[in-house]
């Protein structure tokens, strides 16, 4: 049975600890790893049966690999390199720079689910929605929802835009906001794949 004949829905994405940081400012370099993390990017249905299951990693397999990621936020421009690989139990794990992030399908809650945690001892949660697709092809486009929790207690929002370039190139537009609504600077990102880090 194709995604495609399934219904939209909602699932949370995974993300956990945080290898290293360049600094405990968080914004810049959790949205790097963060909007480089697009690994599993695929629509759950209501129900997943182990047929539905094989056929979303499948999809998600569009992110294993190395890559090149060149990244601007406000006015600012770095560049740093990622790995992510795919595991017997039907999960991705991503290595970047400033992340290790790893995330799978939760049967317990029927979605493709996790949290990152990080050295400053931040939380996120990812949430991403969009219509059924049979893959991620070029001009496949997905929205991701972030929720960051803060030590202190704050919370930092982001919604960033997925755009599918081609096999091996994606480009993201991450906009972000703290919790009383003040605007964040945006941070986009063009990730390549390369043959080796």
């Amino acid at each position: 049975m194709s995604v495609t004949s399934k219904r939209p829905s909602e699932f949370i994405f995974v993300a956990a600890q945080i290898t290293s940081l360049r600094s405990r400012k968080f914004p810049c370099s959790l949205w790097r790893c963060a909007s480089a993390v697009m690994l599993a990017v695929v629509t759950l249905p209501g129900v997943c049966g182990a047929g539905d299951i094989e056929e979303l990693y499948e999809h998600a397999r569009f992110f294993q690999g190395n890559w090149k990621i060149e990244m601007e936020e406000a006015g600012k421009k770095s560049t740093e390199t990622a790995r992510c690989i795919g595991t017997a139990g039907k999960c991705n794990i991503w290595f970047g720079k400033d992340a290790t992030s790893m995330h799978g399908y939760d049967p317990k809650t029927r979605a493709w689910r996790g949290v990152g945690h990080f050295k400053d001892g931040s939380r996120w949660e990812r949430v991403i929605s969009q219509p059924a697709q049979s893959r991620i092809v070029a001009g496949t486009t997905i929205i991701f929802s972030d929720t960051t929790l803060h030590p202190d207690g704050s919370k930092t929002f982001a919604t960033v835009n997925f755009t599918c370039l081609g096999p091996d190139r994606f480009r993201e537009v991450t906009t972000r906001k703290d919790q009383n609504g003040k605007p964040l600077p945006t941070i986009q990102t063009v990730a390549r794949r390369v043959t080796s880090q």
